[in-house]
């Protein structure tokens, strides 16, 4: 088993990660994909983490962003002879029979991807249990939990891209994650081309990690996003409408436009710009050929996403 973590401008919250994946039985490496060499400087310097024997660390040519990151990472997993790898965010801690279990579950299901579920703590610093996460495509958003939602149907389930464990011969079948994406709705992309492929996946009920806000994207580790997850995210909405749901993305432009206004109203431009460009750059980007099937999504299945209930 390869560990891949993606690091970029991560604190200490990286070297408890690696130090605790390093530890665990069933891992052989734990390959850190190094995002901010040449931009931020090495994230190891920054967090504290000394590499143990275990550890690879590798710095890509330039910041790749999440999915370019794993990918890169999974590359290397390939060359070790990698049969399963484990993706996990450096703001995540993998208890020491969270993995074992994982891998029972995998193989007891024939899974070809298994997310466990989240505990984060919210702002009462209460511990909760984030147990399946989804779509919103009436919001266009990644929504944590939708286990409990009241109109299920209005969501899109998808698997916790934060960590997760995946069968190297699955991405032989349908390639890497996509790289349309910098950052966010990577998973829902994922769970489409898996699903097309016959490929299973679910997200384990009995076995959890805890998940804290990690300071590339939530410099405050609570639940308020930094400019770069602002940008990111309205971008990668619009991008994953393209893809598979034309119109619905322009529904979600509009909804972004309409926090845009609220971030100016709040006198709060660097978000408004962060919005706009991020929108921009969604309408903008090209989209890989042959990794996704948007042309396949017609105005009849984009309104059917948009407005079930």
């Amino acid at each position: 088993m390869i560990a891949i973590v993606v690091a970029y401008k991560n604190g200490s919250e990286l070297a408890e990660c690696c130090q605790g994946l390093a530890d665990l039985g069933d891992v052989d490496r734990v390959i850190i994909v190094d995002n901010s060499h040449g931009v931020a400087g090495s994230c190891i310097d920054a967090s504290g983490l000394v590499l143990g024997p275990k550890m690879i660390h590798a710095i890509p040519p330039s910041n790749l962003g999440f999915a370019g990151g794993n990918n890169f990472g999974i590359e290397l997993a390939r060359d070790l002879n990698a049969e399963r790898v484990l993706i996990c965010n450096p703001d995540v801690i993998v208890g020491p029979d969270t993995l074992s279990g994982l891998l029972r579950e995998m193989d007891s299901r024939s899974l070809d991807l298994i997310s466990p579920y989240m505990r984060e703590v919210d702002g009462d610093n209460y511990p909760v249990d984030l147990m399946w996460p989804g779509w919103d495509f009436w919001l266009g958003r990644g929504v944590l939990d939708i286990s409990s939602a009241s109109r299920i149907r209005r969501y899109s389930p998808t698997f916790y891209g934060a960590c997760f464990v995946i069968r190297v011969d699955l991405l032989d079948d349908i390639g890497g994650l996509s790289e349309d994406f910098f950052l966010y709705a990577e998973e829902l992309d994922f769970c489409r081309r898996i699903d097309d492929s016959g490929g299973r996946w679910s997200v384990s009920k009995e076995y959890g990690v805890f998940h804290a806000r990690g300071s590339s994207i939530s410099p405050t580790g609570g639940p308020r996003k930094s400019l770069t997850s602002l940008h990111h995210s309205s971008r990668s909405a619009v991008i994953v409408g393209r893809k598979y749901w034309p119109l619905a993305a322009l529904w979600w432009t509009v909804v972004r436009f309409g926090w845009a206004v609220q971030f100016l109203l709040k006198g709060n431009h660097l978000g408004f710009r962060a919005v706009i460009l991020g929108v921009i750059s969604g309408w903008r980007a090209p989209l890989t050929a042959g990794s996704a099937k948007a042309t396949r999504s017609s105005i009849t299945t984009a309104l059917r996403q948009l407005f079930r209930r």
